[in-house]
């Protein structure tokens, strides 16, 4: 399918009428079959049409739903029902606009900067504070930015996933699911209260705060490191005592 894709637009570059005889719906369709960086360093490249049309929230929504399987607090990129009725406006504007006015091929001056606006959001925050590792999490608490496209909110969750700092919101979000010595505890999740209070079936009542990367209660000092393979929290990694995020939804059983 990839090389077919390829030996098409390739073809299509040196004749670009030819691509009017075939509907937008198929080019969608095509496009489907892609990965993610087919279609962002590749195709969109090709001319404005080929930039909107592989921005169509039907492709990108559904590699939004394999992305996210099994990872944790993406429902804060998900586009709502008003913001995604505008973007399938906008998408179907600029690609009627493309075609009123010929193919032209992606340059700084038309598609660079149409993919810069999408995200200049998340390039702010980047030049703000430096690093994309060191980031607050985007969508929670005072960095609430809804995705306007399933296209941005791909993006916004891939750089969110690269955050190597937890945040007090995200403490507080979570439960955790507690292993003594590789063993899972019968005592069920644990919470760490907005309060700043952590209720040890153990210890009783005692306080918790954070420190970049690592967590402090009850006289311990525990590293918090990124889960790469869900984008949760692991805390106290090598220690006798780790704390597993999980999702107040999860079907884990206690």
């Amino acid at each position: 399918m990839q090389k077919f894709m390829r030996e098409t637009m390739a073809s299509d570059t040196k004749q670009p009428q030819n691509r009017t005889i075939i509907p937008n719906e198929i080019w969608i369709r095509s496009f489907s079959y892609l990965e993610e960086n087919h279609l962002v360093h590749s195709v969109a490249l090709v001319d404005r049409l080929f930039f909107y049309l592989s921005s169509d929230d039907s492709i990108w929504h559904d590699i939004c739903m394999m992305r996210w399987i099994r990872k944790l607090n993406v429902g804060r990129f998900f586009v709502t029902s008003d913001s995604l009725e505008h973007s399938q406006r906008r998408v179907l504007k600029n690609a009627c606009f493309a075609q009123d006015k010929g193919r032209e091929r992606c340059n700084t001056d038309n598609c660079g900067n149409a993919r810069r606006t999408a995200m200049t959001y998340c390039y702010e925050l980047i030049q703000q504070f430096g690093s994309p590792e060191v980031l607050p999490p985007l969508n929670m608490g005072s960095l609430m930015h809804r995705p306007t496209s399933w296209k941005e909110a791909y993006w916004m969750a891939e750089m969110d996933s690269r955050r190597q700092i937890i945040s007090r919101e995200e403490i507080v979000y979570y439960r955790f699911r507690l292993e003594y010595m590789g063993q899972p505890s019968k005592m069920g999740l644990r919470q760490f209260s907005a309060d700043g209070t952590y209720d040890s079936p153990y210890m009783g009542l005692c306080e918790w705060s954070l420190y970049r990367k690592h967590l402090l209660f009850a006289s311990m000092f525990l590293m918090v490191r990124r889960d790469k393979e869900n984008w949760g929290w692991i805390i106290g990694e090598g220690e006798r005592t780790v704390y597993f995020s999980v999702e107040e939804t999860s079907d884990i059983k206690n």
